[in-house]
């Protein structure tokens, strides 16, 4: 009989090793885990960090956009869309406040299909345009430089057939980002009529409202209205702010001073004459006339109506036209042309017969005539004129649309510009940039204000960058 011993260990190494097995693959399987988690840790985090990279990547291209197109943003809606590092970006602009200045951020645009831009004058005078500029015809022999802002030349087999056809004595500066271009595209789409709205109350005499004497010459103070029969300046005017509609006549203001309106936020000074009232004149009135609203003034033009600021010394300031009740049509216009089809009012518009040949709005030449506007020009249809001699000083900030263009200077000028507003407003931006990849969305939203200097000088007041 065989005997059993009780303490025979046989077989514990087996039992040793299955046990350390059994451990060590727990750890294995542990340790592999937390590798695994970790590098889909590492792999989610990497996509992160580029979707950011991305979403930052278009509020700077947005930033850019800005900058380099004075209509950019001009309403909510798409930016642009990218690529940036394998992630689909699409930037969204929003206005906040403000708002482009000129015919929708552009400083000039023509209308005319045959030489609605051309110079003439000395090389010496300088011709300069600040910001956007759309032309349907360009005079091959131009002097001009534009200065800020891209130029475009509506297509036509005669004179822009390709974006090489730059005109010799055109400059666009600085280039680049800024250049000269061919396009398709018609005026029409570029800015839409403003709203006229209703026609002033008429005014019965061609006179003064109200004759105020001070110092060495009397102020002659005007109310808005309907001048059925011109009107009669004195050697110092103030039209209170409002809209003046003219259907006949040539508003002349020759060797005579006259201000149009109180400034509007913004607007600064041009000519040497300062308003000789306030529109506060007018309310010691008796018996009272209508009340005052807003700032600034709209000069309308329809029927044989024309404006002429001539030698010797004629001397126009008219300020942006705000505030007033939305009756008035869009705000911000400070000379309007009625077209061929006004709204229906009472007194009634009647539309402009001036016909493309015949100046429309013209600053003569001679003894230094000024003419200086704050607000938009919207004359399509209308040949502006526009001279500056000697000292003379012939500039139109709030941008013009216009049929025809006729920039005239001597030589040794340095009066004469146009521009879509390059005074101290600026408007107020909302970038929203979102890049998509795997997993989330990112997203970038920066608020940025855009001055309104010849840069577009853009500076960032919030940034915000969500992952998700």
């Amino acid at each position: 009989m065989r005997r059993v011993d009780l303490h025979d260990d046989e077989g514990a190494t087996l039992v040793l090793v299955l046990v350390f097995l059994a451990v060590f693959g727990v750890l294995i399987s542990l340790v592999l885990g937390q590798t695994d988690t970790s590098l889909k840790r590492t792999l989610v985090t990497r996509e992160n960090e580029i979707k950011v990279y991305a979403a930052d990547a278009g509020i700077e291209a947005g930033l850019v956009n800005l900058r380099n197109d004075d209509t950019a943003c001009a309403t909510s809606g798409t930016l642009l869309s990218t690529t940036v590092s394998g992630k689909a970006v699409t930037v969204t602009c929003q206005p906040v406040s403000g708002g482009l200045l000129g015919a929708r951020g552009y400083a000039l645009i023509t209308t005319s299909p045959s030489d609605s831009l051309a110079t003439q004058g000395g090389g010496g005078g300088v011709k300069k345009i600040q910001g956007k500029v759309f032309a349907t015809s360009i005079d091959d022999a131009i002097n001009l430089t534009v200065e800020g802002g891209a130029v475009a030349e509506r297509r036509s087999a005669s004179t822009c057939a390709t974006n090489g056809d730059l005109p010799s004595g055109l400059v666009v500066t600085p280039s680049p980002p800024y250049r000269y271009s061919c396009t398709p595209d018609d005026w029409t789409a570029l800015d839409p009529a403003p709203a006229l709205g209703t026609a002033p109350a008429l005014h019965a005499s061609p006179t003064a409202d109200r004759v105020i004497t001070t110092g060495g010459s009397a102020c002659h103070v005007f109310r808005p209205g309907t001048y059925s029969n011109g009107i009669v300046f004195g050697p110092r005017n103030y039209l209170t702010s409002g809209i003046y509609y003219f259907p006949t006549g040539i508003v002349k203001v020759q060797s005579q001073d006259v201000v149009a309106g109180a400034p509007a936020s913004g607007d600064t000074q041009i000519n040497d004459q300062a308003a000789c009232a306030t529109d506060a004149a007018l309310a010691v009135t008796n018996p009272p006339l209508q009340r005052i609203q807003g700032t600034g003034a709209k000069i309308v033009l329809g029927g044989s109506a024309r404006l002429l600021v001539d030698s010797p010394a004629g001397e126009l300031e008219v300020y942006t036209r705000t505030g007033g009740p939305a009756s008035e049509g869009t705000a911000g216009v400070s000379i309007y042309r009625v077209g061929t089809s006004p709204p229906a009012s009472s007194p009634a518009w009647v539309p402009s017969t001036v016909p493309l040949s015949v100046p429309l709005i013209q600053v003569g030449t001679g003894n230094t005539p000024d003419l200086a506007v704050h607000g938009l020009i919207y004359v399509p249809g209308g040949f502006t004129d526009f001279n500056a001699t000697n000292a003379a000083r012939a500039q139109l900030v709030g941008g013009i649309v216009t049929g025809r263009l006729l920039f005239q200077s001597s030589s040794g000028v340095s009066g004469l510009n146009i521009s879509a507003g390059s005074g101290p407003g600026s408007r107020r931006v909302q970038l929203v940039s979102v890049a998509t990849g795997n997993g989330r969305p990112v997203t970038s939203r920066v608020v940025v204000d855009v001055q309104n200097d010849v840069g577009r000088t853009a500076s960032v007041s919030s940034w915000l960058t969500d992952q998700g």
